[in-house]
């Protein structure tokens, strides 16, 4: 018989009871599940919740609870379990959508335990935490922390991950940070931006090299990193891979052998690889192939069988979408599934919100096998070693990105002392067109450096600019035009290359192109082509001036205020504004000077001060208003600009009727001519009318119009009645005879149809002083005898009356405006000067020791005199004496 045991009496402990299941569908309940001490209990309650934190409504009552987020940043300490951080993580990459989350993990610290478990050896956890860390950064605060937490290293780590779906994520969040200045100085104290350049060295990493090239252009903004890269040859090694050429360090190797494991350019294994790493290129080749065939969520419905890990540890569904969906280059293979009961089961869609750019499409090996590689992609010296190409996508970026850091004018110097521009050249052949639109935007940026811009032309740079003009793709076009239009600035080679290799037809053509911005840009490049006289006259030649109207009719301001610079440009021609006017050009430009934008109203200004170098076409630009809209805009602060009051003061200068009508002044060099007329000062908000308007008009005695009509008085009017001679009837029977042979003309011209131009009517009396001056007055010695004759010569003719045309009595304004035409003709410069209440007077500026008594050789400045014409006709008075002052009044 055996012994006997004794029963253990001691019951069970009070706060343990059997299992007890508890299903349960309200979040709220789950989220206190969250507090439990029991793992298997934390495990089911995070299991649920990011099964329902992936929609939005769900997120957002999470984030009205304010203890969910300290629940869950709660289970990242180091003492709990890998599976409760894998699924805690997994949680905070899903409320790191929200901006109102990110600041709420920010703000719970939770940061520093991210950082903490990037080191995790779990591939799930960095996955995560990687993705959560990404989210964040997209807070400006995350990036300043990053920093300071030492946060960046561990980030640059993960590259070296055997999944690339955590590399993928690791170089978006590397994008982010280095959007911080401070964060690449820390990354280039690392070295890290060497270790992109090796990273898009390796053709294995084909696929991922885009993000690469994207956190590269970020850091090559810095001067002192384009600095780094020049001297260790990072810089052509990464030029080098751009036009899939053997890095420098591979040439100088004897026999141009592959560098290191890993980082061979060439297709074959290199010497000293070992069968495991033909075996990761071909797990790699394969994983490719895999993403490529996966469904765009992540989500593979076939991965969900059980299984376990290597560690014998059940697996999470997490571990299994990552290494089914995206394979692990080692080549294991393995799916976990995990269902709970009361729970269900759930799977971990693939991470694809954070693909700032997309990544390449197809395989390394697909890219072999579809496009065989050209002579240029050999290695020199050995036809049997074949350069893996990178992919275009690639090659696009990293045109970008040397744009990008082109517009530092101390990074345009040292990538020209690398003569990027070579590569850029070279990459405007390439099949892709967005290459080529990368590369013509590299161009364009480099040739703000004066010595790149040089270097261009000399290397044949134009060409293949010039005929990318003829493109199919309006993105193409629109990169060559600017590309063009920097190259030719102030550069009078390129001007003149461009002109020798056909380039002005296709840039007349581009000038209707439907893209407004590659219009614009043609229109710089013409512009620019101006300079020189005879490329001038050759292009106007070509129509040029035709084609630039349509674009000053656009609605772009872009292109109405390019347009308008080339017409002033052409216009300084008298072809070219002739054309300008046969064509309606005049109209759609003076239309600009309505525009709200400030650069096409300094355009149109620019190029309407040019146009009016010419009386026709000053003229046709007031008869469409443009000195009224230009006195106007001159008027206002905001509107006017540096060429308003230049226009203004060109079209004053040929059109003197409309400058003494609004100045009330004529100077010296303003030389009246045939068809000048005075119409009174001109009134406020109306404008000046042509002359053709006065002649037609009936003469209205009591109005002062110079040359058309004249201000009487009683005592005048009854003494011109008595004075009417046979002479004058004669000169009356002459002005009909003239009459009636315009009256035939027009005639004609009714007969024919065409309009006849305009000519103002003739003056034979004024005609007959004119030969009178010319014969009596111009041979006196000097100049007070001519102007002391002018002004007896109207007290000759017949007292207080000036024969001009109808005028009948004449005053102060009509007496100064003869003295001023005749002085002109015999070349005494004189002035006009208008007053108020319509007096006017003139001033000439004589020696002060200009008689007979002074001594010879003695000279002074000349003063200002006025002409006495009314009271004592030739007396002159010094400007600034009381005579004359009463004079001017009086």
């Amino acid at each position: 018989m055996g012994k006997k045991v004794k029963k253990d009496d001691k019951g069970p402990a009070d706060d343990v009871f059997d299992l007890l299941v508890v299903e349960s569908r309200n979040a709220t309940t789950v989220i206190l599940m969250l507090g439990s001490p029991e793992e298997d209990v934390l495990t089911r309650a995070c299991d649920a919740i990011y099964r329902f934190v992936d929609k939005t409504d769900v997120r957002r009552l999470l984030r009205k609870r304010e203890d969910t987020i300290p629940f869950v940043v709660a289970l990242l300490a180091a003492e709990e379990d890998v599976v409760v951080h894998e699924y805690a993580t997994y949680c905070l990459s899903h409320l790191a959508n929200d901006f109102v989350s990110k600041v709420a993990i920010y703000e719970q610290g939770t940061l520093e335990a991210l950082i903490r478990l990037l080191s995790s050896p779990d591939p799930d956890v960095q996955k995560n935490t990687i993705e959560t860390i990404a989210l964040m950064l997209q807070d400006y605060q995350t990036k300043e922390a990053i920093r300071d937490l030492n946060g960046l290293l561990p980030i640059m780590e993960l590259l070296k991950s055997e999944y690339p779906v955590i590399q993928q994520l690791a170089l978006s969040a590397l994008q982010l940070a280095t959007q911080e200045a401070e964060n690449r100085v820390a990354l280039r104290e690392m070295e890290g931006v060497n270790k992109l350049i090796e990273f898009i060295g390796r053709p294995e990493f084909n696929d991922l090299h885009v993000y690469a090239v994207t956190v590269l252009s970020n850091c090559l903004e810095d001067f002192e990193t384009m600095e780094t890269i020049k001297e260790n040859g990072g810089l052509q090694r990464l030029i080098a891979f751009i036009m899939d050429m053997s890095p420098p360090e591979e040439d100088d190797k004897k026999g141009k052998k592959p560098v290191e494991k890993g980082t061979s350019r060439t297709g074959k294994k290199g010497k000293g690889e070992d069968a495991n790493s033909s075996s990761m290129s071909k797990s790699r080749l394969g994983r490719v192939s895999t993403v490529a065939a996966s469904p765009p969520n992540g989500k593979d419905p076939q991965a969900r069988a059980g299984g376990t890990t290597a560690t014998g540890r059940q697996s999470s569904v997490g571990r299994q979408q990552l290494q089914t969906s995206m394979g692990r280059r080692t080549g294991q293979t393995g799916a976990r599934t995990k269902t709970r009961a009361g729970i269900g089961q759930l799977t971990m869609p693939a991470n694809d919100r954070l693909m700032a750019i997309p990544s390449a499409a197809g395989s390394l090996a697909e890219s072999m096998a579809e496009s065989p590689v050209s002579d240029d992609k050999r290695l020199k010296g050995d036809s049997s070693e074949m350069i893996v190409p990178t992919l275009p996508e690639v090659k696009e970026h990293a045109s970008r990105a040397i744009a990008r850091a082109a517009k530092n004018a101390d990074n345009r110097k040292l990538l020209h002392e690398q003569e990027v521009e070579k590569m850029l050249i070279f990459l405007l052949g390439h099949d892709d067109v967005n290459v080529q639109v990368a590369a013509a935007h590299g161009l364009g940026v480099m040739a703000l450096n004066m010595a790149s811009c040089e270097s261009i032309g000399r290397w044949d740079g134009l060409e293949p600019l010039i005929k990318m003009l003829k493109n199919d793709s309006g993105d193409v076009r629109e990169a060559s035009a600017m590309a063009l239009a920097n190259l030719t600035a102030n550069n009078s080679f390129n001007a003149g290359e461009v002109i020798r290799l056909h380039g002005v037809e296709p840039l007349i053509l581009m000038l209707a192109d439907t893209r407004e911005l590659a219009a614009a840009y043609a229109a710089v490049v013409l512009t620019n082509l101006t300079r020189d006289e005879n490329m001038r006259s050759e292009m106007i030649r070509c129509g040029v001036v035709i084609a630039l109207i349509e674009p000053l009719r656009s609605n772009n301001t872009v292109l109405q205020s390019k347009a308008a610079l080339a017409v002033g440009g052409f216009v300084c021609d008298a072809a070219a504004r002739e054309i300008l006017r046969e064509n309606n050009g005049v109209e759609p430009l003076v239309k600009l000077l309505n525009s709200g934008t400030d650069d096409v109203r300094r355009s149109a200004s620019w190029a309407l001060s040019i146009a009016a170098s010419d009386e026709p076409t000053a003229i046709e630009i007031g008869r469409y208003g443009g000195l009224d809209l230009l006195l106007e805009i001159q008027l206002s602060s905001t509107r006017k600009n540096a060429f308003t009051q230049m226009a203004i003061a060109k079209l004053m200068d040929s059109n003197l009727s409309a400058k003494y009508a609004i100045t009330g002044r004529l100077g010296v060099c303003d030389i009246i001519t045939d068809g000048f007329f005075d119409a009174g000062p001109l009134k406020e908000g109306v404008g000046n009318p042509p002359g053709q308007s006065h002649s037609d008009a009936e003469v209205v005695e009591k109005t002062s119009k110079s040359s058309f009509s004249g201000r009487t008085s009683r005592t005048s009017k009854d003494k011109a009645k008595s004075r009417v001679t046979q002479k004058e009837k004669e000169d009356k029977m002459k002005d009909d005879d003239a009459g009636s042979q315009a009256g035939d003309s027009a005639n004609a011209a009714v007969v024919t149809g065409m309009p006849e131009p305009y000519f103002p009517p003739g003056d034979l009396t004024l005609f007959k002083y004119l030969e009178d001056v010319e014969e009596k007055i111009m041979p006196l010695p000097t100049s007070k005898d001519q102007v002391v004759a002018l002004a007896h010569s109207s007290l000759t003719a017949s007292p207080n009356v000036i024969n001009i045309g109808k005028i009948r009595a004449g005053i102060h304004c009509h007496r100064a405006l003869l003295f001023k035409t005749l002085a002109d003709r015999i070349a005494v410069s004189c002035t006009l000067v208008r007053g108020e209440y319509n007096r006017a007077w003139n001033e000439v500026m004589l020696q002060y020791n200009e008689d007979e008594t002074s001594t010879e050789g003695l000279k002074f400045p000349p003063r200002c005199y006025l002409v006495d014409l009314v009271h004592h006709p030739g007396r002159l008075m010094l400007s600034d004496s009381v005579d004359a002052i009463n004079y001017q009044k009086l």
